[in-house]
């Protein structure tokens, strides 16, 4: 049967390994072993890459981080995920490392909604934006349209999220989102599943089949357990991982983990908690700003206290 997609999501490129990997001596080099895994599964099926989002693990990433991802990325058919967002907004996509990819012509928007076959279609959805569900298939022949959703939007079923989960984030929520597309594709959760949901389309329903990525670089201490894959969409509807191969990742052992983190790793968890994030430097004005004009419930009293604050 033909493997018309490869799905990933959350690759999360950076320059300098994360605190749990810390002991890897070339970071570029471990991520390079992923990359690498990619180019073989995409020339070996002839098939597109999907990316879910979170391509970066933060919007500025740095030129040469950059440089190395034009060099290196397969060509991928993508959305922006939160972490490759300026303050995790869609609108300022424009400003981001992940838009440079798109500029280059590693990255194209799934946002464009780009046939991928004669028989398969994706539409984009990044952060931020819901799924559309489809009433109709529009003009496509009869029978001959795969539509496959990409997602990056946290969704989870039992066993697969964090304690505490938003019930409305329950992959259950999202049948009528997903009305009319035969896969749907999701990155955010970093916990792998598939499932399947029967949604409805113009003529009764269908069966949509749906794959969580996970991460595909693993880089926390809770990640450790999880098996990152590609998974390969074929055109019947299955869908099946390729494990990727690990066998050369090292790992901080658990009890030499800091802690307490260093200063500067300690205000960029603080700012992310508010939302400030993804900035070339801890530009408050700006970020308070930004948070005053999307949050019009802030009464006039408390914008004059921080407005005169900033002065």
């Amino acid at each position: 049967m033909t493997v018309i997609a490869i799905a990933v999501a959350d690759l999360h490129l950076s320059l300098t390994p994360p605190v749990a990997r810390s002991v890897e001596t070339d970071w570029l080099e471990v991520q390079g072993r992923v990359v690498e895994q990619l180019h073989d599964l995409a020339d070996k099926h002839e098939a597109p890459i999907l990316m879910a989002g979170d391509v970066f693990d933060r919007s500025n990433a740095p030129p040469e981080l950059v440089n190395w991802a034009i060099r290196n990325l397969p060509p991928m058919i993508a959305v922006p995920g939160q972490h490759d967002l300026p303050l995790h907004r869609y609108e300022d996509v424009g400003k981001s490392a992940y838009e440079t990819l798109v500029l280059a012509g590693t990255i194209q928007n799934a946002t464009d909604s780009p046939w991928i076959s004669k028989k398969a279609h994706v539409n984009g959805f990044p952060w931020g934006k819901e799924p559309c569900g489809l009433e109709g298939r529009g003009d496509y022949p009869e029978g001959s349209d795969i539509q496959i959703a990409l997602c990056h939007r946290y969704v989870w079923v039992k066993g697969k999220c964090y304690p505490g989960a938003p019930p409305d984030a329950a992959l259950g929520f999202c049948r009528g989102l997903l009305a009319g597309y035969d896969f749907a594709v999701f990155g955010d959760n970093h916990q792998p599943f598939t499932a399947k949901l029967d949604v409805k389309n113009d003529k009764g329903k269908i069966q949509c089949n749906i794959v969580n990525c996970g991460c595909l670089i693993q880089r926390k201490q809770n990640e450790r357990d999880i098996k990152p894959a590609a998974w390969l969409l074929y055109e019947d509807g299955q869908i099946e991982p390729h494990y990727l191969d690990t066998s050369k990742d090292k790992w901080l052992d658990p009890e030499d983990e800091p802690e307490q983190l260093p200063l500067d790793a300690r205000l960029d968890e603080f700012l992310e908690q508010l939302g400030v994030v993804e900035m070339e430097s801890l530009d408050f004005r700006e970020a308070v700003n930004r948070y005053l004009t999307d949050n019009k419930g802030v009464d006039g009293r408390t914008k004059r206290i921080l407005l005169e604050a900033m002065e």
